[in-house]
């Protein structure tokens, strides 16, 4: 009697822990499809920069299980770029074998390799002509191709700028002394709160932020970490506070380019992607479509801070443009206010110059001691690091690169995938290192040398 009890008390917890398990796998079954989202993103947030998976990671964020995204389209004409007739291989023309920095020379080829290039375009442009534009060089390595997109990073700054000068052109935001406040009255007590569009612009809003990718506990990666778990960007903006009076010091924080974009989206009323197809993709004549990352499928707010997905090739079109001082590379039509672009590339205040002498830059050990404009960076001469050398330049993290030499009439983008980026003083190094590397490319192509030597 007492086995048969026993027997039916085992039979009994059995059966009823295959139920309590059963139910349980049910559950985690339907939480895990719930939140199955969340956990891709989480977990891309956090191997995004592992060393073997950066590469495919930067050329394919836009696909299924990551970040939602919009997508502007490409119009009906492209923009035409030449192919060089001059080079040997369908590269083009050979680049300079060497660049010097600091008293040091580097080999260029080397330089690519050790930055994790995945492809490079190299534009020259004649003097006189706004839609003429020749390939000098164009090379994809790591398994990239021509129409991949590549994830822009802080490059995509200089885009939004790019918008903000066309609103404004519009009469869609006041001027530059309007308050962002005013215009997303949301940003009310908030760090924002008061804050000129120019200091946001300028990377002066005097907001409180830790730019630094290699520390887990940064801002910027406690961001990364929110926006994984479905955070809304404006929510997130709302919590910063003030740490320098705006206006006062250059601290670069990626959050004012956000708040760029919440004021453009306010005002145009329409999507940050939408006006970006309309207003400048189009009209440019880019050649693939781009697609711009969102920070959940609720609120749907660009990441204006720098997830553009776009080829090489648009990107040096982008270039283009401000080469031309904002005249379409397809038609030579004014795009970007010509003012806007010239003044984007000019450093107006103390705080804003290049060079060791400005002690009104905070976070300089984060930062290569260029100047700034609104959203470009504006590198120092050589000999006189102090002074504005003419050139300028869109920089992403890991080493994403559009430069402009309106002296030598030559564009160069560089999309990286650096996966030793952050490792010791490489990040600091390595953009100044671009610099110039890009002027002895600038030079090798430029049209006055070409012109010469022909």
């Amino acid at each position: 009697l007492i086995g048969s009890h026993t027997l039916l008390s085992v039979y009994f917890f059995s059966a009823m822990a295959m139920i309590v398990l059963g139910v349980s796998a049910v559950t985690l079954g339907f939480l895990g499809w719930v939140f199955s989202d969340r956990l891709r993103r989480v977990y891309l947030a956090s191997t995004l920069f592992d060393e073997g998976k950066i590469v495919e990671n930067f050329r394919s964020m836009t696909r299924p299980g990551s970040f939602p995204w919009r997508e502007a389209k490409r119009g009906p004409n492209t923009s035409h770029l030449k192919t060089s007739d001059g080079g040997a291989s369908p590269e083009g023309h050979s680049l300079p074998s060497h660049f010097e920095f600091k008293g040091t020379r580097f080999d260029l080829e080397q330089w690519i390799q050790d930055h994790w290039m995945t492809g490079l375009v190299v534009l020259q442009m004649p003097e006189g002509s706004q839609t003429e534009a020749t390939i000098m060089h164009e090379r994809y390595l790591r398994g990239n191709a021509r129409e991949d997109k590549c994830i822009s990073w802080s490059v995509g700054k200089s885009v939004v700028s790019a918008l903000v000068g066309i609103a404004l052109a519009d009469g869609k935001l006041g001027d530059l002394e309007t308050a962002v406040s005013d215009i997303v009255p949301e940003l009310k007590g908030s760090g924002y709160e008061g804050v000129r569009l120019k200091d946001v612009l300028q990377m002066a809003s005097g907001i409180r932020f830790n730019e630094d990718y290699a520390d887990f506990f940064s801002d910027i990666n406690r961001m990364g970490r929110a926006l994984a778990l479905g955070t809304s960007v404006q929510d997130f903006v709302r919590s910063l506070q003030r740490q320098f009076p705006p206006g006062t010091t250059n601290h670069y924080v990626s959050m004012d380019t956000q708040v760029l974009g919440l004021c453009l989206r306010r005002a145009v009323g329409m999507p940050l992607t939408q006006y970006l197809e309309e207003k400048l993709w189009v009209r440019c004549g880019m050649e693939s479509d781009v697609r711009w990352s969102l920070d959940n499928e609720k609120d749907g707010m660009e990441l204006a801070f720098g997830t553009l997905h776009a080829t090489t090739r648009d990107y040096a079109r982008f270039g283009w443009l401000y080469l031309n001082e904002g005249a379409s590379p397809l038609d030579g039509r004014q795009v970007v206010p010509q003012e806007w672009v010239r003044a984007s590339v000019t450093p107006d205040g103390p705080h804003v110059q290049p060079g060791p002498s400005n002690k009104q830059r905070a976070g300089i050990q984060h930062e290569p001691a260029f100047g700034y404009g609104y959203q470009w960076w504006l590198p120092g001469k050589l000999d006189h690091p102090d002074e504005v050398a003419g050139d300028f330049m869109a920089i992403g993290v890991y080493n994403q690169f559009i430069y402009v030499s309106p002296e030598h009439r030559v564009v160069v983008a560089m999309n990286c995938a650096n996966a030793d980026y952050d490792k010791g003083s490489n990040e600091l190094d390595s953009e100044a290192e671009a610099v110039e590397a890009f002027r002895a490319i600038a030079r090798h192509f430029s049209v006055r040398e070409c012109s010469s030597s022909s």
